[in-house]
């Protein structure tokens, strides 16, 4: 039969070409672009900044991670949430850019941030920027620009989030985010945060909370978009600091007497955010960005009479800042050029220290990368700016060279600016006068360094040369009554010299990663003791898996040394630190053991602080911690 036979040779059988489901289930395509709130570093997820490592820390806020970078030195008031000063090599908060995924965040009016509104939680990595790259991406970016960049989730299935953190004097810190998509292009991402705090001392209560909430809409595998909403109120008690002529003793808590038992501070700050993100050139790694934003800020200070005395006034500051940035990146064959705009309209109200007052800003910027060669790599970037009534052009050129694969040699120089702030040119105070004419800050900064790179080593060492012209500083002085005042003034020239060095060591299962930092001061020729000649923190862990890798241990004890100085003054009524003659604050060097266990998805941390009990200050009179004990908890839930 083989008309038969020839019809089942081609009849296909049903066991082995079924027609195809109608209810089949399209694998899931992700569409979001990678790090859209990245500054232009490649991401490194073995980075100390980086949240896959600071899960493996103690870190409780942004400023326990910032001490991990070599030139930046923190001036702490030893309990949560009090205003903290970053500096970085020689140049404070005024003079350092902070940004959100891109967006600025500095206050219009002191020019400052503070690090205990963003919830560490909330940040996927942080990226800091000196010299030349930094001007490029930021207005007042002279000290440099530090980018907190958010978690992109993208996640199928709901992922919730939770963290609690414990500390002495009834500190508590709880985060939790919910976060999933909720179509097959849209994520939303939902989160809160509570940290309060009774404190060490009186009058230094501080209870804060914090909601954020993402919605990012990817279009396409080459086009995002999202918009954010971010606010943070909290209340702060200003004490003042410890008086030494009435305190038997400045680290007993039980005995210190505050200066002032009344003073407090109510602050909510609203941060708006929209954005989009997009290749629309060939090259796929070129990219287009546009930024929108919006930020009111509002801050009540109720001045106490000192201990006991009743309320002397109250003043509502009322500010609020709106702008956007536009960014592109061309890629070509032997580089790539970066251009940028911004634009920015910032208001302050009427307050009592305050006049009404509005201002804009605008400003274009350039970066244009050149590798001529493999071993050789050069940028210059640029920024022109327009404020208050004046052009100004800065510039910075950096030339890297990698001599061998794991060494490189890298120099960079720049020139940049520094506007006053509106507190410095147009507060008005009985007790505060400007003894000279306040312009805008010339920083010239030079940089030479090397770097190394192996499996089992990092290692970078850095010199640096900064001058100032122009310096403004806040200075306390003594009125003819008797009664003290302040000076805001301008110093011709400041100076500071010197070196980083920057070291992450891996030998079997133990880790060494350190740093140390080593700073001159100098005005008009003079040696000045502004900030610690020598800083450095260190950390000796071990990490390994046991039980089957079910359980994943890093023990670790942590080392801060910090050398004499002089100690700013903090001036609550300004948010500001000015300097100080009181008395010297002593050099000192802390130990601190800390545990992070990860239990499946459950991340639990014990920390022991300060075991040795060592007496601590940087800031007149505000003791750091003493010894203490500290538990928390991070766990992730999917499903």
């Amino acid at each position: 039969m083989p008309a038969l036979d020839s019809l089942q040779a081609h009849r296909p059988d049903s066991l082995q070409a079924l027609r195809p489901d109608s209810l089949r289930t399209e694998s899931y395509k992700k569409r979001s672009i990678p790090s859209i709130g990245n500054l232009g570093q490649a991401v490194d997820t073995s980075s100390l900044l980086h949240s896959h490592e600071f899960l493996h820390t103690d870190a409780e806020y942004i400023g326990d991670l910032l001490w991990k970078v070599p030139g930046v030195f923190l001036r702490e008031l030893g309990q949560p949430g009090q205003p903290v000063q970053v500096n970085a090599f020689g140049v404070d908060y005024r003079g350092i850019s902070f940004q959100l995924d891109g967006r600025p965040l500095n206050d219009p009016v002191y020019g400052g941030y503070n690090l205990y509104d963003i919830p560490i939680e909330y940040v996927d990595e942080i990226e800091t920027f000196v010299g030349s790259a930094a001007l490029f991406l930021a207005p007042n970016s002279s000290g440099g620009t530090i980018n907190f960049a958010s978690h992109q989730y993208n996640n199928v299935h709901p992922l919730t989030k939770l963290r609690f953190f414990q500390g002495p004097y009834d500190h508590i810190l709880s985060d939790g985010i919910f976060t999933q998509n909720i179509s097959r292009s849209m994520n939303a991402m939902l989160g809160f945060q509570r940290h309060v705090a009774d404190g060490r001392f009186q009058n230094s209560a501080y209870d804060s909370w914090n909601f954020r909430f993402r919605l990012r809409y990817n279009v396409s595998a080459r086009l995002n978009a999202w918009i954010g909403d971010f606010y943070t109120k909290s209340t702060i008690g200003l004490n003042g600091g410890l008086d030494p002529n009435q305190s038997p003793s400045l680290y007993d808590e039980v005995t210190a007497v505050v200066r002032d038992l009344t003073t407090y501070q109510i602050s909510s700050r609203h941060d708006l955010t929209a954005g989009v993100v997009g290749k629309p050139l060939p090259d796929s790694s070129s990219l287009s960005k546009a930024i929108f934003y919006y930020s009111s800020i509002d801050r009540e200070y109720t001045n106490g009479g000192g201990t006991g005395a009743p309320f002397v006034f109250s003043d509502l500051q009322g500010a609020s800042y709106w702008g956007t940035k536009l960014e592109q990146r061309v890629d070509f064959l032997i580089g790539a050029l970066d251009l940028g705009a911004q634009y920015e309209s910032r208001h302050v109200n009427q307050g009592h220290y305050l006049a009404d007052r509005s201002e804009d800003y605008a400003a274009a910027n350039a970066k244009a990368t050149l590798q001529a060669e493999s071993w050789l790599k050069g940028a210059f970037s640029t920024r022109l700016e327009k404020f208050r009534g004046d052009n100004s052009l800065s510039w910075g050129v950096n030339l890297e060279s990698q001599v061998t694969p794991w060494l490189a040699i890298w120099g960079d120089q720049s020139k940049s600016y520094r506007f006053p702030t509106i507190q410095e040119l147009f507060w008005t105070d009985s007790a505060l006068t400007r003894s000279t004419t306040l312009m805008k800050e010339t920083h010239s900064l030079l940089q030479v360094g090397i770097r190394l790179r192996s499996a089992s080593l990092d290692f970078d060492l850095r010199a640096f040369k900064r001058r100032v012209e122009n310096a403004i500083f806040i200075r306390p002085w003594t009125q003819q009554d008797g009664s003290e005042g302040l000076s805001i003034l301008s110093t011709p020239v400041v100076d500071y010299t010197g070196g980083t060095a920057d070291l992450r060591l891996r030998i079997w299962n133990l880790e060494l990663a350190g740093n140390l930092t080593f700073t001159d001061t100098k005005e008009q020729g003079e040696l000045r003791r502004i900030t610690p000649r020598i800083t450095s923190v260190s950390e000796l862990s071990f990490r390994d898996q046991f039980a089957g890798g079910e359980l994943d241990l890093k023990a670790a004890i942590r080392l801060k040394a910090v050398s004499h100085h002089d100690g700013l003054q903090f001036i609550p009524q300004l948010l500001a630190y000015g300097q100080q003659s009181l008395s010297e604050m002593p050099g000192f060097t802390t130990v601190d053991f800390y545990s992070v266990a990860r239990l499946g998805d459950a991340y639990l941390t014990f920390v022991w602080e300060n075991p040795l009990n060592v007496n601590t200050m940087v800031v007149p009179f505000y003791p750091l911690m003493s010894r203490n004990i500290k538990l928390g908890v991070n766990w992730v839930f999917t499903d």
